[in-house]
């Protein structure tokens, strides 16, 4: 379209510098001269109606020019704006391409560094897995200590605190109390309880290793503790791995010592204390 519009442009322009230089040659004298040795009147209006060609020819021309002089200029206009748009998608292009570059670059820079650590890696998988071996035997002795804690161990009798109702008894043991009594047994690992709202922790922090759950009542005398999140090494537990731990027996606490024939109806883990609500049996 540009090309077209140029060779017209051109064109015209050629040949309005003919007339021009036309006129320039004979001057405007030789157009009076020739209407005024017009030997009739006929060969006036002839002469006349020529110039006026003439004259008309050369403002078409004129007009001509005008117009593909500002149709070129806004072909170029277009054109200036695609070639800038070519230029920025170019750009951004050559951007991405350099990004890229860069990425894979940063990449095998970064898989050649994991070679390196690679060993230490596998060597730091392997010593975790030799003491999660390891614990899991250790864990089953602490369980079972636990478990004959409450029968074997002289509790104090304060370590539940009892209020008294017309119908039912509330017996609430403390997390203080509760870890004290902990500490001052034998256990293969040391052991240590939290309790906030509805959940309790064992943490062994020898062993980096913490589970979390509830407790559920079995039997009407007995506390079960029932897992359901743990970490080991700050790793999380898969549920196959926990069930792992509680193979040979779950961590109970038999407080028929405490109780005597009385039940626990219900247990509600509170902020730092456990609070149990007793139905009294007195025959």
């Amino acid at each position: 379209m540009i090309q077209v519009e140029t060779q017209k442009y051109e064109k015209n322009l050629s040949v309005l510098e003919k007339v021009l230089k036309a006129y320039q040659k004979n001057g405007p004298g030789s157009y009076v001269e020739l209407i005024l040795s017009s030997d009739s009147l006929t060969t006036l209006i002839e002469r006349i109606n020529i110039l006026g060609d003439i004259s008309k020819n050369t403002s078409k021309l004129l007009e001509a020019i005008k117009e593909s002089k500002e149709k070129l200029a806004l072909e170029k206009a277009k054109l200036s704006d695609k070639l800038a748009l070519i230029e920025e998608q170019q750009r951004k292009l050559t951007e991405a391409i350099e990004n890229k570059i860069r990425l894979k670059n940063d990449l095998e820079a970064y898989l050649v560094s994991l070679e390196g650590e690679q060993q230490k890696y596998e060597e730091y998988l392997s010593n975790i897995n030799k003491l999660w071996s390891g614990i899991k035997p250790l864990f089953s002795e602490t369980v079972k200590a636990f478990s004959r804690m409450m029968v074997e161990a002289d509790i104090p009798p304060d370590a539940i605190e009892i209020e008294l109702s017309l119908f039912s008894i509330k017996g609430v043991i403390k997390e203080k109390t509760f870890n004290e009594i902990i500490r001052s047994q034998e256990f293969p690992t040391k052991m240590e309880f939290g309790f906030s709202s509805d959940r309790m922790t064992v943490q062994m922090p020898d062993k980096r290793l913490s589970l979390s759950g509830t407790f559920v009542v079995l039997d009407g005398q007995k506390l079960v503790f029932e897992v359901d999140k743990g970490t080991f090494f700050e790793m999380p537990l898969e549920s196959s791995a926990i069930e792992e731990l509680f193979k040979e027996g779950y961590l109970e606490l038999d407080l028929k010592p405490i109780l005597g024939k009385n039940i626990i109806k219900s247990i509600k883990i509170n902020e730092e204390n456990i609070e149990l609500k007793i139905t009294p049996v007195l025959f």
